[in-house]
């Protein structure tokens, strides 16, 4: 992989022990909690939360990285050194989503498996992607696949979007501005499991409903504001 040999998703929280009850009812695993921070996991990506609410936030975060070579593909300007021997590096893709690059290694292994093997823990199912919208998807394409991201699906309907992979990650890349940032997950059964969203006390929101009482999609904020999507259906898949 080229951005590095693990990844994480790093959040900013102005409480700290209220995000981690928030993710633990939704069944997600403590892994470490500490002043600086703490570190979850649903069985598809680890989760590090942070107090330091003047960091960005989402965060693409790698590790194991060749910060120099990853450098290199760009313009000088537009990949910040954060030390001359720091080790680490930070830039941003064209929609603002922010990446890190640290040559250190994580200080947990990430859930075993690729993104389609992976055996969740959490009692949303599988993540298909992490959504992103795009002005330009053709743009997007490009910039993520110099970072070693690969296409794994495209449509038109109900718009222009290209899921890629880089083997550790999954990304959706969607032409339809008017959407948030956020995780999408997918299973058979997420009606059931919308159910249980509910019963430990989130609050959801339907999406495309067409049954007036069974909600098989639906959509909920975490306390850092990021977007959780629910969907009925399968993971998208390699279909080339």
């Amino acid at each position: 992989m080229f951005l590095g040999q693990s990844v994480q998703l790093n959040l900013t929280t102005d409480n700290l022990a209220n995000s981690v009850a928030f993710y633990q009812k939704l069944s997600w695993k403590l892994l470490d909690e500490d002043a600086e921070g703490a570190t979850l996991t649903d069985g598809n990506i680890n989760l590090h939360l942070t107090p330091h609410t003047d960091t960005p936030s989402p965060v693409l975060s790698y590790f194991g990285s060749d910060v120099s070579a990853v450098r290199a593909l760009f313009n000088p300007d537009k990949v910040k050194r954060k030390g001359a021997s720091t080790g680490r590096a930070a830039f941003q893709s064209p929609n603002g989503l922010h990446i890190s690059l640290n040559e250190r290694k994580a200080k947990f292994d990430m859930p075993e498996g690729t993104p389609t093997s992976r055996k969740p823990s959490t009692i949303m199912g599988h993540i298909g992607e992490f959504s992103i919208p795009v002005k330009h998807l053709a743009a997007a394409v490009s910039f993520w696949s110099k970072l070693g991201y690969e296409p794994l699906n495209s449509a038109q309907i109900p718009h222009p979007y290209v899921v890629l992979s880089d083997g550790l990650f999954v990304i959706g890349l969607h032409e339809n501005p008017t959407m948030l940032m956020g995780l999408a997950y997918f299973s058979p059964d997420m009606a059931a499991r919308i159910l249980l969203v509910q019963s430990s006390g989130v609050q959801i929101r339907p999406l495309m409903q067409t049954d007036a009482v069974r909600i098989e999609n639906a959509a909920f904020i975490s306390p850092e504001g990021l977007t959780f999507l629910l969907f009925t259906g399968e993971p998208f898949l390699d279909k080339t």
